[in-house]
């Protein structure tokens, strides 16, 4: 098997090449809060990673790999030995992520400027009504901060890590928890 054909077999057309990258992996889902899996392959648009997981195709994941930090994605195929994850981020994280990528791969150092946020945050205080993928009943928030990619949500009620949330237009899935609350990460940039 080559760089260029995901484990399974059959060359596949790629936008962005896959780089082989066999490395421990944290990762959760709606229904696994902490589960550890082993990339095999990674790349712009997303990963092949052995693991054992009840989530399915369709399903949000949150990988946290080595020195590379948090990704999330959408499984998009899975097999008897692991799944295939699409990454969900815009083309500014991606050009990000891509020069991140290489250097650790590269197993450069990253420079101060590639250890700052893709996109600029701005802290806010805006009270906000959230709802849970598959409820009706809204809960009172606070978005406190803001970015191309994610917010950061002040909350007494905190969804369990890669569930969807939408609040308002703004629609992602639980990346973390945090002592107030939890952080968003959004989905795309364009509605569904």
């Amino acid at each position: 098997m080559t760089s260029q054909e995901p484990p399974g077999g059959g060359a596949e057309r790629r936008r962005y090449s896959r780089k082989l990258h066999e490395c421990p992996v944290r990762f959760a889902t709606a229904r696994e809060a902490d589960a550890i899996g082993d990339i095999v392959d990674i790349s712009e648009s997303g990963l092949y990673m052995r693991c054992e997981t009840t989530a399915g195709v369709g399903d949000y994941l949150i990988a946290y790999p080595e020195k590379l930090g948090r990704l999330v994605g959408k499984i998009s195929r899975k097999d008897h030995g692991g799944v295939a994850v699409e990454f969900l981020m815009s083309e500014t994280k991606r050009a990000f992520f891509s020069k991140q990528l290489d250097a650790v791969l590269a197993e450069r150092p990253l420079l101060k400027i590639m250890e700052r946020r893709a996109s600029v945050r701005t802290k806010l205080s805006l009270e906000a009504a959230a709802v849970m993928e598959g409820e009706s009943e809204t809960f009172a928030c606070r978005i406190v901060e803001l970015s191309e990619d994610g917010a950061a949500v002040e909350t007494d009620r905190v969804p369990p890590l890669g569930v969807r949330v939408r609040i308002g237009v703004l629609h992602g899935v639980v990346a973390r928890h945090t002592p107030a609350g939890f952080a968003l990460a959004f989905l795309s940039q364009k509605p569904e």
